[in-house]
């Protein structure tokens, strides 16, 4: 069976923090991204539906800023993974904080517009 989606996931790897309900900020890392959610590596396990605040900044293709991206992210699986030792937590974006939505979408064009460019599939 093939797996549909409607953006693709482009491999980028970025420290992400989230937020826990006892106000604690931890740091993951992502395994790839696209304009509807995120995959993390995690020490820590958590519940399908469990949503917290995630924030990251996302390198800019073509100059040295970035763009700082803060949103809400709901919890859809999580798979325990032995080669890595941890959990895959694999998110889906609820809400955005003001323009990030817009932000994290100019920059994932960006990306897979280079991305197209060197001739990989999207």
């Amino acid at each position: 069976m093939q797996e549909r989606r409607a953006f693709p996931r482009l491999p980028i790897r970025l420290k992400v923090m989230l937020r826990l309900s006892s106000g604690e900020t931890i740091g993951l890392r992502s395994v790839d991204i696209s304009k509807q959610g995120m995959q993390l590596l995690s020490d820590y396990d958590a519940d399908v539906g469990d949503t917290f605040p995630l924030a990251f900044s996302l390198p800019r293709v073509g100059d040295e800023g970035f763009e700082h991206i803060q949103l809400m992210g709901e919890v859809m699986h999580v798979v325990y993974d032995g080669s890595f030792g941890g959990y895959r937590l694999g998110f889906r974006f609820k809400s955005f904080h003001r323009d990030s939505r817009e932000r994290l979408e100019g920059c994932l064009d960006q990306y897979l517009n280079q991305h197209l460019r060197r001739g990989h599939p999207a």
